[in-house]
């Protein structure tokens, strides 16, 4: 917006499509093909089998999940959310340049909207709507990815307030664990934490954020040649998070319980040891997995789409 005065929502949306639906449909189609040959290698009835997951998986494949269905897959509900969310921003950010409105972006972002969404979710619990329950629909959750949005209008259109959060962020970690312990401590599925439980999940990870953006390496002194290899590390995991995160769960379930029930052969019982290195063979797993789908799936791709439809940023 800035470099070329406008956006071009279907550049974005393509671009954001070839980043998400490739190596999401392939892990969707896992999830439905793998069943489905089970049965046919036993002698069962493959086609049966093939209509039954899709009627269950179908949701998945429209991003309907945290609407329609059971979602089996159930972490995806998350990616749900994220992908109303790019069919929604650009609209959004097209209708508030057009009415030269765009510097309502912040207030609308960090004030307005959840605020808005906090009553909708003290509304959906107070009426006993099925959605409250898992709070998994996207008007209950699209706030926290707005106010991401608003920490970058503040950033672009306010940048002396934005880098005057710089004196503030020795206590902005300490703020935001503050504000994430509120659902530690307190039982889970409450209705504080599915209300103002989520708007203080995603405020301390806004401070984290805040943290992250006003911190340069000499602020850690001699620290900084510890703090850089870990950060390295971090942001290797971050550089695979979308398909980690996809195969994260299947990953996990496979290995964990794999591992498992060979320590519990071997020691005759449960045990913290069985614990542990079960947990850290699924963790590894799903690392692992996640970096595997990346490079063969996600990475290939958005070097196409790069090549198709370079950013305009660059």
């Amino acid at each position: 917006l800035r470099r070329h005065g406008k956006i071009n929502v279907t550049r974005f949306l393509v671009r954001r499509g070839l980043k998400i639906y490739p190596a999401y449909f392939v892990f969707i189609g896992y999830l439905i093909l793998v069943p489905t040959a089970k049965v046919l290698a036993s002698g069962g009835e493959g086609f049966a089998t093939l209509a039954e997951q899709w009627r269950m998986y179908w949701p998945n494949l429209l991003f309907l999940q945290n609407y329609v269905g059971s979602n089996p897959a159930g972490h995806t509900w998350t990616l749900a959310v994220e992908e109303h969310f790019y069919l929604l921003l650009p609209f959004a950010l097209v209708a508030l340049v057009a009415t030269d409105r765009i510097r309502l972006l912040g207030p609308l972002c960090l004030l307005a909207v959840p605020v808005l969404l906090l009553s909708l979710r003290g509304l959906s619990v107070w009426s006993g709507d099925p959605f409250a329950e898992k709070m998994a629909a996207t008007h209950l959750r699209l706030d926290a990815l707005l106010f991401g949005v608003g920490i970058r209008s503040i950033a672009e259109y306010l940048p002396e307030r934005f880098a005057a959060a710089r004196r503030w962020r020795h206590w902005l970690v300490p703020i935001g664990l503050f504000l994430w312990s509120f659902n530690f401590w307190i039982e889970p599925n409450t209705v504080f934490v599915r209300t103002f439980g989520l708007l203080f999940n995603y405020l301390g990870s806004a401070a984290f954020l805040l943290a992250a953006c006003q911190t340069r390496a000499e602020d850690f002194g001699r620290a900084a040649r510890y703090v850089s290899p870990l950060a390295a590390s971090v942001a290797w995991i971050g550089f695979y998070s979308y398909t980690i995160y996809l195969w994260h769960v299947t990953a996990m379930g496979i290995v964990g319980r794999e591992v498992g029930l060979r320590m519990l052969s071997l020691q005759g019982g449960p045990s913290a040891l069985t614990w542990l290195v079960s947990a850290a063979a699924a963790c590894a797993a799903a690392i692992v997995v996640g970096v595997l789908a990346s490079k063969l799936i996600e990475w290939p791709m958005l070097r196409l789409r790069d090549r198709w439809f370079p950013s305009r940023l660059s």
